[in-house]
């Protein structure tokens, strides 16, 4: 799978997609990979200024999500759980857009 450097991200990516609907982001990186977390964060604001969740996988499972309440951001950290185990739906949920990078 092609992957691309971010340097914002500080990371390789796979493939980001977003809901606008849900206004959830997803981020795929490959296997042992983390980002910068405002980097992330700012990534999905240029999409979508109201984004509210992000959710970020390494090597396809889950690592970190960001979640925004109000204005402040949170990470909560998912290392190898599944997102649903956090009650809070994934970004697969609504309709999407994915863009390949």
């Amino acid at each position: 799978m092609k992957e691309r450097f971010i340097s914002d991200l500080g990371s390789f990516v796979r493939s980001l997609a977003y809901s606008f609907e849900a206004k959830k982001g997803r981020l795929d990186m490959p296997p042992v990979s983390c980002c910068d977390m405002n980097g992330c964060i700012e990534l999905f604001r240029t999409i979508d200024p109201e984004v509210c969740r992000i959710e970020t996988y390494s090597g396809g499972l889950p690592d970190t999500a960001y979640e925004r309440d109000g204005k402040q951001w949170r990470a909560i950290s998912c290392r190898g759980q599944r997102f649903e185990q956090h009650s809070i739906p994934s970004v697969t949920s609504g309709i999407g857009r994915k863009i390949v990078v």
